[in-house]
């Protein structure tokens, strides 16, 4: 599609919206093979549409004469909210898992190149890892797997589930962790912190825009072993109604500013006015 869309454009003389939704831009600029197609999607479009300000920052430094729009992702928590029998799934599991440490979980693409393999680094031969049950919920390279057994951390490792399996994971935890170098506005970040759960992630893209105003304390630079182990500590010293404060400041953020209405009504606005 990246390829035949600015050839089609120009053939049907039909404006380009190019939308960079995850972190193929990242990536793309940086591999010579890929840099000339992202750049022909950008040049041509009418509108570059992007999930985070940063992403919008980055092309707009490059390429100047490119128009970016910023358009969050969006959720819809009315349909957004665990059954008592998903909640009831969460205490029983707990119950089974935990033996009193803190869950903290990471779901999607568990690869290095997400900051898995970084945050387990940072975890090894810490006193942190004892107090940590890491639940797993994706895909687990294989480098990603070795670095996990280095580990103290007790963990468990689940498969790909699809979006509304997780409604009874997520409850499960007593934070997110979302430790990426670069990324999106990641699903992740929307369902978890639309449940009131803590998320600790780095400060970058979707994650920045959502958590650097209302939970700063929660964030860490891209690759900052002492800053992740230092919102670790703090969020494992905090007490329980203070997590829980954390998680609702979180989710009232998410239901005011993050709504599937507003990302639905910017599109619409902004395909009116091509």
């Amino acid at each position: 599609p990246v390829w035949g869309a600015p050839v089609f454009a120009r053939w049907l003389g039909a404006p380009l919206v190019t939308c960079l939704r995850g972190n193929d831009f990242d990536t793309a600029i940086f591999t010579p093979r890929k840099r000339e197609m992202l750049e022909a999607a950008l040049r041509q479009a009418t509108k570059v549409v992007t999930v985070s300000s940063e992403k919008a920052w980055k092309v707009e430094q490059l390429y100047p004469e490119v128009a970016t729009r910023f358009i969050a992702n969006g959720i819809d928590l009315a349909d957004w909210q665990p059954t008592p029998s998903e909640q009831s799934f969460a205490e029983n599991w707990r119950a089974e898992h935990t033996q009193g440490r803190l869950v903290l979980g990471l779901v999607g693409q568990l690869k290095a190149k997400k900051g898995l393999s970084f945050l387990l680094e940072s975890l090894q031969h810490h006193e942190l890892a004892e107090k940590l049950h890491l639940l797993l919920i994706g895909e687990l390279a294989e480098d990603v797997s070795t670095a996990l057994e280095a580990t103290a951390c007790s963990y468990t490792h689940l498969p790909f589930l699809d979006r509304f399996e997780l409604l009874k994971y997520y409850p499960c935890c007593d934070g997110i962790c979302i430790p990426s170098f670069y990324d999106g506005m990641p699903n992740v970040l929307l369902e978890a912190g639309g449940l009131g759960i803590p998320i600790l992630a780095s400060d970058v893209d979707g994650m920045h825009d959502v958590l650097h105003v209302i939970a700063p304390q929660l964030l860490f630079a891209p690759g900052d072993a002492h800053g992740l182990r230092k919102a670790l500590f703090d969020w494992s010293q905090a007490d329980e109604n203070t997590r829980a404060a954390w998680g609702l400041m979180i989710k009232n953020h998410i239901a005011t500013h993050y709504t599937h209405e507003q990302e639905l009504d910017q599109y619409q606005e902004l395909f009116a006015g091509l």
